[in-house]
């Protein structure tokens, strides 16, 4: 059984806190985020490993999504190589772990979605959503998604996403849940700061397989959060 942290690591370890949202990449490159209770138990679980890494045990190394939400029994996430493996087909996607303020759109359970072909909502990445939400409050009715990578503008008046291209125009719309997970970022000693964006603390001395940046075919090799540096 793990052994959950002790009250004096958790005051070494002490640092500010952000919200955690898990997402997962398709075949097309595009990132999808898992729903705010499935990020809940994977971040509960991360957060966990991450602290057995630290000198607390042994790690399981992979996360059961099941368990948070039955539909998704065949699906674990493998921590090392920052994959979700589907059990019974052997297909591997990537996955990755986004870090946003407490007062963004995932912070407030805020998710945009548009209309697929099949008639399915589906959501945009995060930081999608709270770039949509970031100018909804600024009163732009028509936002361009070119900065984030996508050839697609957002009418607010009407709901739409167009291909800038095509013209092609899809449904959107906006859609209030519950909140992403609160989370307090971990580092070894050593490591201070917001948030440490070394190798060691993203990966606990392990190699990360680089992920493509939506939109631009760039590789990342490090985890994407926002405003936070290291200052090691």
């Amino acid at each position: 059984m793990a052994m959950a942290p002790s009250p004096s690591l958790a005051q070494v370890y002490t640092s500010p806190v952000a919200v955690a949202v898990w997402e997962w990449q398709d075949g097309l490159g595009i990132w999808h985020p898992y729903s705010a209770t499935v990020c809940s138990y994977i971040e509960q679980q991360f957060v966990q490993q991450k602290g057995q890494r630290f000198g607390l045990g042994s790690l399981a190394h992979s996360i059961p999504l099941g368990q948070a939400d039955p539909s998704l029994a065949p699906y674990i996430i493998d921590l090392p190589s920052w994959t979700q493996f589907r059990q019974d087909t052997g297909t591997m996607r990537a996955v990755r772990r986004h870090l946003f303020p407490q007062h963004s759109a995932p912070g407030r359970g805020v998710v945009w979605e548009w209309l697929s072909d099949d008639g399915s909502w589906t959501a945009y990445e995060a930081s999608v959503c709270d770039y949509l939400e970031q100018q909804v409050a600024r009163g732009n009715q028509l936002v361009d998604l070119a900065p984030l990578g996508y050839n697609y503008t957002v009418n607010y008046a009407t709901y739409t996403q167009t291909n800038k291209t095509s013209s092609f125009c899809r449904s959107v719309r906006r859609q209030a849940g519950p909140p992403y997970p609160v989370t307090t970022i971990i580092a070894p000693p050593g490591h201070t700061g917001v948030a440490c964006s070394c190798h060691q603390c993203l990966n606990g001395g392990e190699e990360r397989l680089p992920y493509p940046q939506p939109g631009t075919g760039m590789g990342l090799g490090q985890l994407l959060i926002p405003q936070m540096f290291c200052l090691q």
